[in-house]
């Protein structure tokens, strides 16, 4: 739940909010790697490291699996907005990728971790001890929630034209401590074609597929209307988009939907698009 930052072409200013306190970074654990020698016999090992093999191979197991759904996701936001509401704030966030489309859309499934846009001044010392109790409850990463993905934003989306608010929390009636926005299906095209990652083993998939659905709900079949999007929030993106023109022109040879023959569209993707002509 620590901020990590990458680093893009575009480089993103944050757009979001307040906090109280900074955010303290603990040093991540160094794994030892023990070389043997061929032909030696192997070292005997203590009772000691045997335990923090096994202690450390559980963590890492259940991390693997503490993936989140749709569900858990709400209720953590329920949990986060709750402790807002004890400490007397009310805190706004923007939530992208995965958790975005898991939320707000309904063609991305579980997912592991929540990118949120960075928090102008650092995170409250609530927010922290918030996130740190649902990982320890839910068996999630120590990184699910993370302000790192800020680095790949674009600072010619703003908040008004670019995002909708899309729930408060917790849910039902009460005070509201916790306001969730999501980019609206433009933008959220414009950061998939931006990343690109349909050549990565664990991702490409679903990267692949956020694409597409993403642009059969904006009902874009064309190259060059794709790229005059990715172009609106990343100009310098957009001059050298030699990957992101082949691989749309061959998403293109397939359609990503086709209505069925009594017309209805329960299986349409959907996701919030702009309301403004493009």
């Amino acid at each position: 739940m620590r901020s990590r930052a990458g680093r893009g072409a575009d480089r993103a200013a944050p757009i979001y909010r307040r906090g109280q306190s900074a955010l303290a970074f603990r040093p991540a654990a160094i794994p030892c790697m023990i070389f043997a020698v061929a032909g030696a016999p192997p070292a005997k090992r203590s009772s000691q490291e045997e335990a923090l093999d096994h202690l450390s191979g559980r963590r890492q197991a259940q991390q693997v699996m503490a993936s989140f759904s749709s569900d858990a996701l709400a209720a953590a936001f329920d949990a986060i907005g709750e402790a807002a509401v004890r400490a007397g704030a009310r805190l706004e966030i923007a939530v992208y990728d995965g958790s975005a489309l898991m939320r707000a859309g309904n063609f991305r499934y579980p997912t592991e971790d929540v990118d949120i846009a960075a928090l102008d001044g650092g995170w409250p010392e609530w927010l922290t001890a918030a996130a740190e109790q649902l990982a320890e409850t839910n068996n999630w990463s120590d990184h699910w929630l993370s302000d790192a993905v800020s680095f790949h934003l674009s600072p010619l989306a703003t908040l008004a034209a670019d995002h909708i608010l899309f729930g408060s929390f917790p849910r039902g009636a009460g005070v509201k401590g916790l306001l969730v926005h999501v980019p609206q299906a433009e933008y959220m095209l414009a950061l998939k074609l931006k990343a690109m990652r349909v050549n990565d083993p664990a991702k490409g998939a679903d990267e692949t597929s956020d694409i597409r659905n993403l642009l059969a709900v904006l009902k874009i079949a064309e190259v060059e209307a794709a790229i005059a999007i990715l172009r609106r929030y990343f100009p310098r993106s957009a001059e050298a988009s030699e990957k992101q023109r082949f691989l749309l022109k061959n998403m293109f040879l397939i359609p990503s939907y086709s209505r069925p023959a009594d017309g209805a569209d329960r299986d349409a993707p959907r996701y919030p698009a702009p309301s403004r002509q493009t």
